[in-house]
């Protein structure tokens, strides 16, 4: 990902944090009441809509930035969200992010930005062992072809 997309990303997950800027993703969002699944409940629920032709009932929470989509109507996105992401502190707020105080959301954001981190370097860890691995390997046919000869 380049530097741009970097702060392009950034800026739209700062955005998010707002309900109204996460309703707004929701045009033409499939589901209305008296479904369970409606863009004003997916918005309180932290998800804001990322759909592409392939999938365009894909959602991501901002909090935790977990990608979803298989929305069915009667599909509760609290529930979804703490069944596929049960480390997301986000349903465990006590208030939205518009009813809190800029002291209460500044320590969320820094808790966010913890976790965010946190899933960046286990990413990295995966990729780094991933390497090591491939590269033992590369070593270990180096040795036997050495050997072989």
């Amino acid at each position: 990902m380049s530097q741009q997309q970097d702060v392009k990303k950034d800026l739209c997950q700062q955005l998010m944090t707002l309900y109204e800027m996460r309703l707004r993703t929701f045009v033409k969002w499939p589901f209305s009441a008296p479904s369970r699944c409606t863009a004003e409940r997916m918005a309180r629920a932290g998800f804001y809509r990322i759909a592409t032709p392939e999938c365009p009932d894909a959602v991501r929470c901002f909090y935790c930035e977990k990608e979803l989509d298989g929305w069915d109507a009667n599909d509760d996105p609290v529930g979804e969200m703490r069944r596929h992401a049960p480390h997301c502190r986000y349903q465990d707020l006590p208030k939205a992010y518009d009813d809190m105080s800029v002291e209460e959301v500044l320590s969320s954001e820094a808790e966010r930005h913890i976790q965010a981190l946190e899933r960046s370097h286990s990413a990295w860890q995966a990729r780094v062992d991933s390497a090591s691995q491939e590269l033992l390997r590369e070593i270990d046919r180096q040795i036997e072809r050495i050997q072989g000869k």
